[in-house]
């Protein structure tokens, strides 16, 4: 799993694809955006609160404002303001994944240090988007 998160944040463009759905929804904050869209319809996915926890946290403790969402995933963007601690979010982000002894770890450190991008899976398959 962490191998997967490492390789879609040395590369989001994996993510991208020929034709996009947009839904538009006014709302005060970026992750509140995630109270509009239904996930968590499989066990091992997170559920809405659950992601919406996550980018809030993201936003609030590292600088990471939610971007967008896809059917597996969250992109996150890294905002100006915010001085980046690859240390810190890398410690928060394993108590998503957890295998904290994975030397993936080290990759997505360098992938979030060299980007002002971070892509999380929310959903139990996202590891098949890195294949």
């Amino acid at each position: 799993m962490v191998d997967a998160l490492a390789g879609l944040n040395r590369q989001p463009e994996r993510l991208f694809e020929t034709t996009h759905v947009v839904q538009r929804a006014q709302v005060p904050t970026p992750a509140d955006l995630l109270a509009s869209i239904p996930n968590g319809y499989f066990e091992g996915d997170w559920s809405p609160f659950a992601s919406h926890t996550v980018a809030r946290r993201m936003h609030d403790q590292h600088g990471y404002a939610l971007i967008g969402v896809g059917a597996s995933t969250l992109a996150f963007h890294r905002t100006a303001a915010a001085s980046p601690d690859p240390t810190a979010l890398i410690a928060d982000v394993q108590h998503l994944y957890g295998a904290a002894d994975s030397p993936a770890w080290d990759e997505v450190r360098d992938a979030v240090t060299d980007s002002p991008i971070l892509v999380l899976g929310y959903a139990e398959d996202f590891v098949e988007l890195a294949d």
